[in-house]
């Protein structure tokens, strides 16, 4: 999932999205994506937390930036709630 500029595909300018953008959108999106929306809107440090996708483990998980770096902050969905790795 990722956030794509108005005249996506000519213009590939994408972004991942923060939790606190999926939020506003929680009714439309599908019952298999409502998990996101237990992850937590911030880290332990006070970061907005984004949704990112991992191609080493091939699955979705839950980060954050800080000045527009990624942390090493993380948190993967395992056995029905998100857990810090």
């Amino acid at each position: 999932m990722f956030l794509a500029a108005s005249k996506f595909p000519k213009v590939r300018e994408t972004r991942p999205p923060k939790l606190a953008e999926l939020r506003e959108i929680k009714d439309k999106m599908e019952d298999k994506f409502q998990y996101l929306f237990a992850g937590p809107d911030e880290d332990p440090e006070g970061n907005p937390t984004i949704l990112r996708w991992s191609r080493k483990k091939k699955e979705q998980y839950i980060g954050s930036e800080k000045n527009g770096k990624a942390t090493r902050w993380g948190v993967y969905w395992r056995k029905g709630e998100w857990v810090e790795e």
